[in-house]
């Protein structure tokens, strides 16, 4: 079944305009990044049918979501998607599991037995369920929004700076978590982020966005490595000890240049195991300061 996204149309307000040609293949997770009012933001909202100002033709798959020549909008209820923005969007006194067992009615599948016990322990709310969503913090607010999404199972999830308000740690836990949701579920994602860690961790490909257009369009590793300046290396896996949290791997000779790295560098790895190659991670030497940098 196709998981392309045909974008063609315009969003106009006052001081801002954003025109959209965009055709995407979301069979490979995707990235939305750009700064601050770059329209990120803006273009995930005209998926998710929130911007009824929005002109033009939407597609998805073989379902036309949008269509203004034709009087086209389907509602953002029809859709199926996931959504989580940075404001956690819950049902206002009610607790955690009032929450889940609301998106589980909403859920377009069947679910598995234990599927929320899974995901709440994956996701670190698990201690949550009897608290009021009011009590909950920022961060905590954001994962279980997640979570909540992730039960409906929708047709794509759509992400708007998802871990924004969680510290350091739970942002590598949660993002990871999500990591391998999406690839055993083969589950669409857009996801909106300044971050380049949790980019490279969840997307295949990245659309670069400026003053309302898409300006790049490319594999993530790429899009993102021209950016920073960071070297991506091929190398293949040779032991993985997870009692020690230490792997070993062997570079490709083909890179020459890996002279700058040293004893006690961090890396980021990015394992892409379906390229056909015997190299199974580009690594890509971090700093101190951008490992999982701040928002």
């Amino acid at each position: 079944m196709s998981r392309r996204l045909i974008i063609d149309g315009c969003l106009s307000r006052p001081g801002f305009m954003l025109e959209v040609q965009l055709d995407v293949d979301l069979d490979h997770t995707v990235g939305l990044q750009g700064a601050t009012g770059a329209g990120k933001t803006s273009l995930l909202r005209i998926v998710a049918g929130l911007e009824p100002d929005f002109t033009g033709y939407l597609q998805f798959g073989a379902n036309v979501w949008h269509d203004s020549a034709k009087g086209i909008s389907v509602p953002t209820h029809l859709r199926k998607l996931g959504v989580v923005f940075q404001d956690a969007r819950l049902l206002p006194g009610r607790t955690v599991l009032d929450n889940f067992r609301f998106a589980e009615s909403r859920s377009s599948a069947p679910l598995h037995p234990d599927q929320l016990a899974r995901l709440a322990g994956d996701f670190s709310v698990d201690t949550l369920m009897d608290r009021s969503v009011d009590a909950l913090s920022g961060g905590e607010r954001q994962r279980v929004s997640l979570v909540q999404a992730l039960l409906t199972q929708p047709q794509l999830l759509l992400l708007d700076e998802p871990f924004s308000a969680n510290d350091d740690d739970h942002r590598r836990h949660v993002a990871t978590a999500l990591s391998d949701w999406l690839y055993k579920e083969a589950l669409p994602l857009i996801c909106v982020s300044h971050s380049a860690q949790e980019l490279h961790l969840l997307t295949r490909t990245t659309l670069k966005m400026e003053a309302g257009r898409i300006v790049q369009q490319g594999a993530t590793a790429d899009i993102l490595t021209r950016d920073s300046g960071d070297k991506v290396f091929g190398a293949k896996v040779l032991e993985v000890d997870q009692l020690n949290g230490r792997v070993t791997f062997q570079w490709d000779p083909a890179d020459a240049e890996i002279t700058d790295l040293t004893a006690g560098d961090r890396i980021y790895v990015s394992h892409q195991p379906k390229q056909g190659s015997n190299l199974g991670a580009p690594l890509q030497p971090q700093t101190e300061q951008n490992h999982y940098e701040a928002e």
